[in-house]
């Protein structure tokens, strides 16, 4: 019976080596993956800074730029008023324009008639 407890004591101690070596082995590829899980961690929060840094730029050459646009508009305001001031008097001329050509348009067709009715009245007809 020693024999055959020796031959297992040896057995198990293979054993227990192989499942030490199998522990260091899982151990090691354990660290690596955490190693890389890291690294892609860390990598993923230097470009989330980054676009964070590139937006809060944006964000305020856009506010610089809205504010450039309206100084501008502003500084053009009585320019535009003064151009719809103009565009309101050029309707009231066309329209001023249209009322008497109509009025002259019906003058010159009494007129007419009146010639007419006295050529008809001179002629006998």
């Amino acid at each position: 019976m020693t024999d055959s407890t020796e031959f297992k004591l040896g057995e198990m101690s293979g054993q227990i080596t192989a499942l030490i070596e199998s522990v260091r082995e899982l151990a090691r590829k354990s660290d690596e993956n955490r190693s890389r899980t890291y690294s892609a961690i860390e990598q993923l929060r230097l470009e989330n800074a980054e676009i964070k840094s590139e937006i809060k730029e944006l964000r305020k050459a856009l506010d610089d730029e809205t504010k450039a646009l309206r100084a501008d508009l502003l500084a053009h305001e009585p320019t535009i008023q003064n151009i719809n001031k103009w565009r309101e008097r050029f309707n009231g001329i066309v329209m001023a324009v249209a009322v008497m050509g109509s009025i002259v348009g019906a003058i010159f067709g009494a007129v007419f008639a009146l010639a007419s009715k006295w050529i008809a009245a001179k002629l006998g007809l």
